[in-house]
């Protein structure tokens, strides 16, 4: 304050223990003395309202921090999702190539129907076995090319696949172009796209029906040579 300085500082008082701003300033005489003016404010309410902000400044601070924390630890958790989605869909994919690959390629025609015996999808074994193709084959209903079979038998059937039953027998196919061919199946229950259906592949065996025919009729002429 001697050297012409002016003095600023915030202070708690004793007497009443609120904030006071204290400036004091040099008064400069004629005769070359310095005195010392000085002048007290009261920033008792300032301080408290600046203290509720920094108070409130600092909560927003923490919540912004957990608030960042927690965004942080979702993206971290969502790319791991997003990757491990990408390996689940990349395995699915696989999955469905392997399963079209044997699908497509068997011998024995594979058919797979739902509750109702519509015919869900084919491969190209079934479209030779019964001479429709295979857009055809999807439109029909198993019922359409089994000559025995009814509804009510077949929803026995189904039943049956659902309940944990696999079986296997002989139908005879009415084709496309009229003939009736026979067909050794078998069954079994899957789910596709959530869908409760049959499995059911079928394998052409009417030349072996033929050939066992053409046997017992053989042997029925060995035996009527034979008593006669």
């Amino acid at each position: 304050i001697t050297k012409g300085e002016t003095i600023r500082w915030e202070v708690v008082s004793p007497r009443d223990s609120r904030w006071y701003l204290v400036v004091n300033a040099p008064i400069l005489h004629i005769d070359g003395t310095v005195s010392k003016y000085a002048m007290m404010m009261d920033i008792h309410d300032r301080k408290e309202n600046e203290e509720e902000l920094k108070k409130h400044r600092d909560h927003l601070e923490d919540l912004i921090k957990a608030r960042t924390a927690e965004l942080t630890y979702a993206n971290t958790q969502l790319r791991l999702e997003i990757e491990e989605r990408k390996q689940i869909e990349k395995t699915l994919r696989e999955s469905d190539q392997r399963y079209r690959s044997l699908f497509d390629g068997s011998r024995d025609a594979i058919i797979i129907s739902d509750a109702n015996g519509r015919i869900m999808d084919v491969n190209e074994a079934a479209s030779l076995l019964t001479a429709y193709s295979k857009m055809d084959l999807i439109h029909k209903r198993v019922q359409d090319l089994d000559s025995a079979i009814d509804l009510r038998a077949y929803q026995e059937y189904f039943n049956r696949i659902q309940d944990g039953d696999s079986l296997a027998s002989e139908i005879a196919i009415r084709r496309k172009d009229g003939q009736t061919i026979y067909a050794e199946f078998s069954s079994k229950s899957m789910t596709l796209a959530g869908i409760p259906c049959i499995h059911t592949t079928a394998r052409d065996i009417t030349a072996r029906r033929q050939a066992e025919e053409a046997l017992r009729e053989s042997e029925a002429k060995y035996r009527e040579l034979v008593q006669n």
